[in-house]
């Protein structure tokens, strides 16, 4: 991967949950972190190919495997492309010794 691709700002956001008073649970999303990444919708032909359906669009993004390395949970992130939040349902780490990482994120 050319350094140069990564060239889109996104914030990677953690939810945190605290007890709401009233026996339930609230949450609240905080920056993880600001990263250079690139970010391409993914053909959605190319996702019924590999047996996955969405509702929405679907893009894949690419960062340095160190800016991926707080997410641990994907239920518990979320990635903010300027106004639009992409829900995380896949992410690994690309064969290039490790220094990327890929993530399926969905839009919707």
């Amino acid at each position: 991967m050319n350094v140069a691709k990564l060239n889109r700002r996104l914030i990677i956001e953690s939810l945190t949950t605290a007890a709401d008073g009233a026996g339930g649970l609230t949450g609240t999303w905080a920056t993880l972190a600001t990263v250079w990444a690139s970010i391409n919708p993914v053909n959605p032909q190319r996702l019924f190919e590999i047996g996955k359906e969405f509702q929405g669009i679907a893009y894949q993004i690419v960062m340095h495997f160190n800016d991926a390395s707080g997410i641990t949970d994907i239920n518990n992130f979320r990635i903010k492309h300027g106004t639009r939040y992409l829900k995380i349902h896949k992410f690994w780490n690309t064969e290039d010794d490790k220094l990327y990482t890929k993530i399926l994120a969905i839009d919707g």
